[in-house]
């Protein structure tokens, strides 16, 4: 299937990929809005903050706590 050789090709350059399902709240262009998301497009997009966090803390470290 060509869309799992595109996924395969593409995680060779990155720690981790997450594909973000079809979605017309994406599609439109316009500033995107959570509740117009599919369920499996909000918790892709969930996955890439986590990983972004993750990935953060991996490189400055787990113990920074934000200043008040």
């Amino acid at each position: 299937m060509v869309r799992d050789a595109i996924e395969e090709y593409l995680s060779a350059f990155c720690r981790q990929l997450i594909v973000l399902p079809r979605d017309r709240g994406v599609a439109d262009g316009d500033l995107v809005t959570l509740d117009v998301l599919k369920p499996e497009t909000r918790r892709a997009y969930k996955e890439i903050g986590a990983a972004v966090v993750d990935r953060y803390q991996h490189d400055f470290g787990a113990g920074m706590a934000t200043e008040s």
